[in-house]
């Protein structure tokens, strides 16, 4: 992985006023992606004022797990009863 081009795009993407689109990281097991989101971008995104929601794609296999997960996340659902609902809510 080359961390400095990633980096790059992050930061551009981060300066954009508008878009439409996500970016992802992809790599082999052990490349270092999570340690790369949790040290530099992550920080980075911070100092710009956004606050980051991190998901793993591990073991998901539907797109509607990950919009649940997104949704929850940004809501900031701690609550089970509430996950739960909005799951059910989701595939109903």
């Amino acid at each position: 992985m080359k961390s400095k081009i990633i980096e790059s795009i992050f930061e551009d993407y981060l300066n954009k006023e508008k878009t439409n689109y996500a970016l992802l990281i992809n790599g082999k097991w052990g490349s270092g992606k999570t340690y790369l989101w949790k040290n530099v971008l992550k920080k980075k995104a911070i100092e710009k004022e956004f606050e980051p929601i991190y998901i793993s794609l591990n073991g998901i296999n539907d797109v509607r797990e990950i919009e649940g997960m997104l949704l929850s996340k940004a809501l900031k659902l701690d609550n089970v009863y509430l996950k739960n609902s909005l799951k059910f809510l989701r595939n109903g």
